[in-house]
C-alpha cells in the first residue's frame, strides 16, 4: 500500500504543556541501509503497530510531499527483521492529535538524540488556517535534509547541533 504524505516540519524549543488528551506512543525506527546518506527504508515499531516503510520525495528536492509505501508486519516477521537487519536506530516518544483536517505529531527523541524535539504537521487536502502560536517553534526545517529522521538515525545530538 502507498500513500502521499504532505507535511511541514518544525524544530521545537520545548514540548507544549498539557498534552494529556494527545495519543502518546513509544516509537523505534531502524533505517536501512546504514551507510546511505539518507536511508529511505525503515523498520518501525510504534506502540503495538509493526511495519516496514519506504519513504521518498514525490518530486526530487521537495521534502514536503513524500510517497510512503508500507507493509504491515506480524510479531514474528518484525522480530526476524529486527534481529537480522543492520541499520541505524532512533527512538522517540511521539505525541499525536488530529485538528481541523491536520495531524500534528510531536517527537521527543530519546537516547543519543535527546533533547531534540520536532513537530510534523500533516494534511491530506487543501491547507487550512492553523494557529501554531501554542508551540514553541525554533524554526521550520521541512526542506533541511540534514534533520530528516533517516539522516538522524545513528547520530548523537552533538553531531547535529550545528544544524539546529
Amino acid at each position: 500500500m502507498y500513500e502521499i504524505e504532505n507535511e511541514s516540519t518544525y524544530l521545537l524549543n520545548s514540548i507544549p504543556d498539557n498534552l494529556d488528551d494527545w495519543k502518546k506512543e513509544y516509537t523505534k525506527d531502524t533505517y536501512l541501509p546504514p551507510d546511505a546518506d539518507h536511508p529511505m527504508i525503515r523498520l518501525r515499531k510504534r506502540g503495538e503497530k509493526l511495519f516496514m516503510t519506504k519513504k521518498y520525495p514525490k518530486t526530487s528536492g521537495d521534502l514536503s510531499t513524500m510517497v510512503e509505501e508500507t507493509i504491515n508486519l506480524i510479531d514474528y516477521e518484525y522480530g526476524f527483521l529486527e534481529k537480522n537487519l543492520i541499520g541505524n536506530v532512533l527512538e522517540k516518544t511521539r505525541y499525536s492529535k488530529r485538528f481541523n483536517g491536520y495531524t500534528i505529531e510531536i517527537d521527543e527523541y530519546l537516547g543519543d538524540l535527546a533533547p531534540l524535539k520536532v513537530m510534523d504537521i500533516e494534511w491530506e487536502e487543501e491547507v487550512k488556517e492553523l494557529d501554531l502560536s501554542r508551540y514553541d517553534i525554533k524554526k521550520e526545517i521541512t526542506q533541511q535534509n540534514s534533520l530528516a529522521a533517516g539522516v538522524l538515525a545513528g547520530k548523537k545530538y552533538s553531531d547535529i547541533e550545528k544544524y539546529l
